[in-house]
């Protein structure tokens, strides 16, 4: 498709540097900021309460940040080797977007489980060791991401879960506390937990540490346990704004 004819149709934050860009010839992009951020002029995305905060533009040329900032769209197509910089880690088709535990799992010989599809909520929900009651508010903390992603995900993460440990275990086991999310949030109490961390938007605080472990090439130091994940620099913002789920630890009140 040419370049005239695309628009930039949806614009979702991944992490703190990171963002799935879908256009509208049905392909999303997994974009990597972290080299766009150096820029003088996209500084402000180094702040996560404005990096997880990307629109398109109304013409759908541009994807927008409450700062100021811009990506035009031919950056994005051609990314990495566009006129801004910026990685590309993924390019997928716009169904399989915002899921980055499934190429894992597809990847599994053999299948992990016989269902690989989302799971019921009222199966999913007390699996994690959670009240069905619980998931609006649950999906409000990831605003603007559509609900059914966030579904889908969360079912991926818990299939990859119930493949490392008994599922009969998992509700205490997201109870405990969670070392990665207290090392990158040491501020941030309401994820310093798995169950926060899906509570308060934060699922990748989850999937990170999992998917480097499970990734790893054997004797590396990943493979075997979390030495330490540094998650600030003289670069970034301190933990404490860092961590901040969708909206803070705080009840949403929009």
């Amino acid at each position: 498709m040419n370049l005239a004819d695309l628009r930039i149709t949806e614009a979702l934050a991944e992490g703190d540097h990171h963002m799935w860009v879908t256009l509208s010839d049905g392909q999303t992009r997994l974009l990597n900021l972290e080299p766009l951020r150096t820029l003088r002029s996209h500084h402000s995305l180094r702040w996560p309460r404005i990096a997880r905060r990307p629109f398109p533009s109304p013409d759908g040329q541009y994807v927008l940040w409450p700062s100021g900032a811009t990506l035009d769209l031919a950056s994005i197509r051609d990314a990495p080797h566009g006129a801004l910089p910026v990685g590309l880690d993924a390019l997928l088709p716009q169904a399989r977007r915002y899921r980055p535990v499934l190429p894992y799992l597809n990847g599994l010989e053999p299948a992990t489980h016989a269902y690989l599809d989302v799971r019921p909520l009222d199966r999913l929900m007390p699996l994690l060791g959670l009240r069905l009651s619980e998931w609006r508010s649950i999906a409000e903390r990831y605003r603007p991401v559509p609900e059914e992603l966030v579904h889908a995900r969360l079912s991926d993460l818990a299939l990859l879960l119930t493949s490392l440990v008994p599922a009969p275990l998992l509700p205490t086991l997201i109870q405990r506390p969670w070392n990665y999310a207290l090392q990158c949030c040491p501020n941030q109490s309401c994820v310093h937990t798995a169950v926060g961390c899906i509570r308060f938007g934060r699922l990748d605080l989850i999937e990170v540490p999992l998917l480097t472990l499970l990734t790893a090439p054997a004797g590396s130091p990943q493979s075997g346990c979390v030495v330490h994940f540094p998650c600030e620099t003289a670069q970034r913002p301190s933990a404490s704004d860092k961590c901040e789920g969708r909206g803070g630890c705080e009840q949403r009140g929009r």
